[in-house]
């Protein structure tokens, strides 16, 4: 029987003068009434998850202290603190003083672009704040905490079947929790929490190989325990709508017939539709409870709406979506197998030209690029982890570009480099012929400064110039030229004004820039365009 007033420090001891130290600072915590602290210390562990669970069975404490024994607790208040958050959710299984909200590919928790926490330590030499990210509420979920510090309210056996020495315990026991469906915070710290005096830190062959079991384990796996929770679905297909009732009744209707409801949800963002997009779309909802509706005030744009679809869904990935693209029979179960069979992989691409009904493996911006190509703005062929959207400081930062997706799928490329494209042509189209927008503005200058945006010398994580260069002739080769004689050819009423200019400003110090300019004036004499002086 669990003993639910008692909280046990457990440390693994190579150091007495650094422990008793330690535990100097947890005998001065306030200790709350009607609770009893203990201390409990493993000398000679062969690891430190054979010594934590050596730890875990000689007490009766329902909460567990697991502490490094050069930690020391600067928080008087810590139990109590600790205690009101344990207490606040039951889904709260560990408590850390900082950890990351995403996972790199690395497994290194400190490569995360979304770190949070706080905590004074000395690992550069001399004792300094290491501050991250402020937490707002009471607390943040995040997916690995450091383990300098690791409470728990429940009992999960530490991993010291896989993990055989002292590095990466941490993140396999967070992640452990999350496995089983608990929550791993960090809490808000108006001052740090803990000071460690760990010193400077030399990592040798040991970490690199602890490192590589964590990533065999848990980020290269056949299945997507991690990805996804019990209680939320594995993806979230985004359809931003307006004024489509009769194409969006069909998009639903595409999806419905194919996937199990558990398995995906449909978030429906109508912009404020004029039409009976509201009440067809609600029908459905009352059937198929996989299916959300949503309806903005008012029309906030094409690009805001896509954003607050993806706010609003609570899958593992997001499937963006357009309201007249449909699925074909047996293309969803394609591809939760698919995801299923590659988790380690940020973003998805389904390249529906080439039907081809294979997977291209790829890893960083610049392979991504080089295989995507301008397709990567169409919308409905990207889907994505959302932790890592979550992760991206500003997701809005290209709005007005009419393809801002194109800059969230890099920012996610930037965190985790490792990406899938499925060729199949999943759907098919109704072919709605878009409006309003001003072609060479937007494929032209917008595509290639969001491109310049991420331009750098190393591949993975940037776009190399030698890249961009090599996008720039393919993309006019492949796309602008078709696209600029379709739109004079067929009065497609999309605006080419200031097309020359943009074409100059982008292409003038390209060794082909006369002979492509001379494309374009063949086009215009063939469909009989009379340029405006």
């Amino acid at each position: 029987m669990m003993n639910d007033k008692k909280v046990a420090f457990i440390y693994c001891v190579n150091n007495r003068e650094l422990y008793e130290e330690s535990v100097r600072y947890v005998r001065s915590l306030h200790v709350p009434d009607g609770y009893e602290i203990e201390i409990i210390a493993i000398e000679g562990a062969k690891s430190i998850t054979s010594g934590y669970n050596e730890g875990m069975k000689k007490t009766d404490a329902k909460y567990k202290v697991y502490l490094h024994q050069d930690v020391f607790i600067v928080n008087k208040h810590f139990i109590s603190d600790v205690l009101n958050i344990f207490s606040s959710d039951k889904e709260i299984g560990m408590i850390g003083v900082a950890g990351a909200q995403s996972i790199p590919f690395s497994g290194v928790w400190w490569e995360s672009e979304a770190k949070v926490g706080k905590v004074y330590d000395s690992h550069t030499g001399k004792m300094k704040l290491l501050s991250f990210r402020e937490v707002d509420e009471d607390f943040a979920s995040v997916q690995i905490v450091d383990g300098l510090i690791m409470v728990t309210q429940y009992d999960l056996p530490w991993r010291e079947d896989v993990f055989r020495g002292w590095h990466f315990y941490d993140a396999s026991h967070s992640l452990e929790f999350i496995k089983r469906g608990y929550k791993v915070v960090v809490p808000k710290q108006e001052t740090p929490w803990c000071l460690h005096d760990c010193g400077v830190i030399h990592l040798g062959t040991a970490y690199d190989k602890e490192r590589e079991k964590f990533c065999q384990t848990y980020l290269i796996s056949t299945s997507v325990p991690l990805l996804r929770k019990k209680d939320r679905p594995l993806i979230s297909i985004c359809i931003p709508t307006y004024n489509r009732a009769k194409e969006v009744e069909k998009s639903i209707i595409s999806i419905v017939t194919q996937v199990d409801s558990e398995l995906v949800e449909v978030i429906v963002s109508d912009n404020a539709s004029t039409d009976r997009t509201e009440e067809i779309v609600k029908a459905y909802a009352a059937r198929y409870p996989n299916i959300k509706y949503f309806r903005n005030q008012e029309n906030i744009g094409s690009e805001r709406n896509i954003i607050e679809s993806i706010k609003r869904a609570t899958g593992t990935y997001i499937f963006l979506h357009g309201d007249d693209d449909y699925f074909k029979q047996g293309a969803l179960q394609r591809i939760t197998q698919i995801v299923d069979k590659h988790p380690q992989c940020s973003l998805f691409f389904m390249e529906v030209l080439k039907d081809k009904k294979d997977v291209i493996l790829g890893k960083g911006l610049d392979e991504y690029c080089k295989e995507t190509s301008i397709y990567c703005t169409f919308m409905s062929s990207v889907m994505f982890r959302k932790d890592y959207y979550l992760n991206i400081e500003d997701p809005t930062l290209f709005i007005g570009s009419f393809i801002n997706q194109v800059y969230i799928q890099y920012k996610i490329l930037q965190q985790n480099p490792h990406f899938c494209i499925i060729r199949d042509a999943i759907f098919t189209q109704e072919g709605n012929d878009i409006s309003g927008y001003n072609y060479g503005e937007v494929f032209v200058k917008n595509y290639i400064d969001i491109l310049n945006y991420f331009k750098g010398r190393e591949p993975i994580s940037h776009i190399t110039s030698k890249t961009i260069r090599e996008e720039k002739k393919k993309m006019l080769e492949t796309t602008i030229f078709y696209w600029y004689r379709y739109i004079l050819k067929n009065n497609i009423p999309v605006s080419l004004e200031n097309f020359d200019q943009i074409f100059f400003n982008y292409y003038k110090d390209e060794p082909y820039f006369e002979e492509a300019k001379a494309v374009f004036e063949r086009i215009r004499q063939e469909v009989g365009y009379q340029q405006n002086s």
